[in-house]
């Protein structure tokens, strides 16, 4: 039996919209509920073998008013991208860094700052620090939620796959 992540809301076309709906069928099958409420439209999808967008018929659950279509949990990273911890690793102890590095003190010197680390034993609070932090930087115009997400965005690229490449990965 495969495990189904939680549902986001994929924008479409998505290339790989007919493999999952594929997938959601089969999950219908094994899991009665899903089949309740079923929607059929005409989806735009990626065709591999022709390496084009065709029109088809797609049939898919619907949950709170919503056409649903299941992604396998090994197709999804397992925990959210933007997180309390992950913010409060790179955003909040970072604009503490910054208000402490001090410039060098003599001529060609390298400006000094504590180590993150020494900062975790005096901010140990994820939470307060985030929120003390944010609000700090907006007092100044900043953004620490807008400056994480491209941070967290700056790590992936979008893969430029061929179709044979495609293929290996389905």
């Amino acid at each position: 039996m495969s495990k189904v992540s939680q549902y986001y809301q994929l924008p479409t076309p998505v290339p790989f919209v007919d493999v999952l709906a594929e997938f959601t069928t089969e999950m219908m099958a094994t899991f009665p509920a899903l089949d309740r409420s079923v929607s059929t439209e005409t989806e735009r999808l990626w065709d591999i073998p022709s390496a084009s967008w065709i029109s088809r018929s797609v049939s898919l659950p619907v949950v709170d008013r919503k056409r649903l279509l299941l992604v396998p949990t090994n197709w999804v990273w397992p925990r959210q991208l933007i997180n309390a911890p992950s913010f409060y690793q790179v955003q909040a102890l970072g604009r503490i860094q910054e208000g402490l590095t001090q410039p060098a003190r003599f001529r060609g010197g390298r400006p000094t700052a504590p180590t993150k680390k020494m900062l975790r034993r005096d901010h140990p609070e994820v939470r307060p620090t985030n929120i003390s932090q944010a609000i700090a930087a907006a007092a100044t115009g900043v953004s620490l939620t807008a400056r994480h997400t491209e941070h967290v965005q700056s790590r992936f690229q979008d893969l430029q796959l061929n179709p044979s490449q495609i293929n290996a990965l389905i």
